[in-house]
């Protein structure tokens, strides 16, 4: 049904837009402008969709990865620029090791005190307990 109504619409389109002696050229012509407007506008979407995508990343993730990129001689924003989104399977193990950075970054500080002998295990450091609710 809806492949009917695009033709249907294709010939309207055609019939009024274009003069009765009009060539197959100049209908080729026109059906070739029509599909350049729209991918241009579907490939505008992708880049849409992509920015924002790189965008929800948390920050120290997304600065990993721009970091990274860089050395690579490429950069977030030029990829987003392209349509490539932070999902794309080529980057894989570079978000997978930004995740995993950022995680690091994010984890609490120790508030441990460190032995008072160098000799004394790291394990074996004092750390102060929560305070019970009693």
């Amino acid at each position: 049904m809806r492949t009917r109504l695009a033709l249907v619409a294709a010939a309207l389109l055609c019939s009024v837009a274009v003069p009765a002696p009009a060539s197959a050229a100049s209908i080729r012509t026109i059906i070739h402008r029509v599909e350049g407007r729209v991918e241009g506008a579907i490939f505008a979407a992708h880049v849409r969709a992509a920015a924002r995508e790189w965008k929800q990343l948390p920050p120290a993730e997304l600065a990993c990865a721009d970091q990274a990129l860089k050395e690579r001689g490429k950069s977030v924003e030029g990829l987003a620029r392209k349509g490539v989104s932070p999902n794309h399977p080529s980057l894989a193990e570079l978000r997978k090791q930004c995740a995993d950075a950022a995680k690091v970054a994010d984890a609490p500080i120790s508030r441990c005190s460190p032995p008072a002998d160098i000799s004394t295990p790291v394990w074996s450091r004092t750390c102060p307990t929560p305070a019970s609710g009693h």
